[in-house]
């Protein structure tokens, strides 16, 4: 408590405390869900940009964007999971500073493990292509679009899935928040369709 109130600590070394001690409770209490709802009300109660998603403090704010995360980290096969959850832990603070390349090609390669488990191909961009073999029917624009998120993460100015050659074209927590959230929906999408 003390270390909370203690006006002279930054405010990002309190939520790399306060994740932790949520880190912890969850593996010792089943009632940790409740003190991260606790949390969760108390810092949209206060605007704060921040929540809990699966025990990480990440940039996101709205229940629907949530609500996709924890679908795709609920509903998925383990591969994708660990890249969702790796994701996360990229973009929150407890890491010192946010990877926000790393955990967009996290993000993307949530997608990629899925699509490849489903059509058995070795990249999203076959594997797209062959979604529809397989049953899963995407509208062409869609599909389209995803190809071009896809591609994004492969353009070298990005240092995505290519050496960073400069920090102007680095990527913001903004890209790296709507990368995850848009391939957690994707994820659920196709989730829902190959069912």
């Amino acid at each position: 408590k003390e270390y909370l109130l203690n006006g002279d600590i930054v405010w990002h070394k309190k939520l790399d405390l306060i994740e932790m001690l949520c880190t912890y409770t969850s593996i010792i209490s089943p009632k940790a869900e409740l003190f991260i709802d606790f949390l969760n009300n108390e810092f949209e109660r206060h605007n704060f940009a921040y929540r809990f998603v699966k025990n990480r403090i990440v940039e996101i704010t709205s229940k629907d964007e949530i609500k996709a995360i924890d679908e795709a980290l609920t509903t998925s096969v383990d591969g994708v999971k660990t890249h969702l959850q790796t994701a996360l832990k990229l973009m929150s603070a407890s890491q010192g500073k946010p990877d926000y390349r790393n955990s967009i090609k996290e993000s993307i390669s949530a997608v990629e493990c899925l699509c490849r488990e489903i059509t058995g191909t070795s990249t999203l961009d076959d594997a797209l292509k062959c979604l529809i073999k397989k049953g899963i029917v995407i509208n062409p624009q869609m599909k389209q679009g995803f190809e071009k998120l896809y591609y994004y993460t492969s353009d070298k100015r990005t240092g995505i899935r290519h050496a960073l050659m400069d920090d102007e074209n680095a990527p913001t927590s903004a890209e790296a928040t709507y990368m995850l959230i848009t391939c957690s929906a994707f994820i659920n999408y196709i989730n829902t369709k190959n069912s």
